[in-house]
């Protein structure tokens, strides 16, 4: 009889440490789901952000090689502008040639050059006007091809003023206009020098 006792408290006592077995498993399962799963979770849904982001990335990638393929180009259009330009601005006002280049177009679109007169010189930025007064008289289509070629000189000139008066009879024009040709300054510096110079 105590036998039997004995083997049902050792039945009983088996259960129960079972149980605690099967309780510390679980227990272990959740601390390993806390300590272990939930982080490598939170890791796993940040590398799907970034790997998202670089997917974003790398198809805007072509827009933006096309972009920077277009800003580059310009650049090297206003670089080329800018040197075209610089090109065209003497060291001194050399007012002469540029009468000679005036008068070359002219006669060659029929136009008549009245007057050429040499004005007042002043400074820009780094470099120097000379004001250029003109008269002439000629034919609406000579009139036009005359200001049209004038933007095409070897010489960097302005037009500031442009006045043109309708014929009395036939069809010949007076037209008169004011232009600025531009020189480097230094021009201006070695002008300065020398009035200085003549005051002393």
């Amino acid at each position: 009889m105590a036998g039997q006792t004995r083997h049902k408290e050792l039945r009983s006592l088996g259960s129960a440490l079972h149980g605690v077995g099967i309780m510390a498993s679980f227990a272990l399962l959740a601390l390993g789901t806390v300590v272990v799963v939930a982080p490598l979770r939170a890791r796993r849904a940040e590398h799907l952000e970034r790997c998202e982001h670089l997917d974003q990335l790398i198809a805007g990638r072509d827009g933006v090689e096309r972009e920077c393929e277009r800003l580059t180009e310009e650049l090297d259009g206003v670089r080329r502008r800018k040197e075209e330009l610089r090109r065209r601005i003497t060291d001194s006002a050399q007012e002469g040639e540029f009468l000679r280049q005036v008068s070359q177009v002219a006669d060659s679109v029929g136009v008549r050059l009245r007057e050429f007169r040499p004005g007042a010189i002043s400074r820009t930025g780094r470099y120097g006007t000379m004001r250029i007064e003109l008269r002439c008289t000629g034919g609406y289509g000579g009139i036009c091809d005359f200001l049209e070629q004038l933007a095409d000189l070897p010489r960097l000139a302005t037009i500031d003023r442009l006045e043109i008066t309708a014929p009395n009879r036939g069809d010949e024009y007076s037209f008169g206009m004011s232009l600025d040709i531009y020189f480097a300054a230094g021009d201006l510096a070695d002008r300065d020098a020398g009035q200085e110079g003549g005051d002393v």
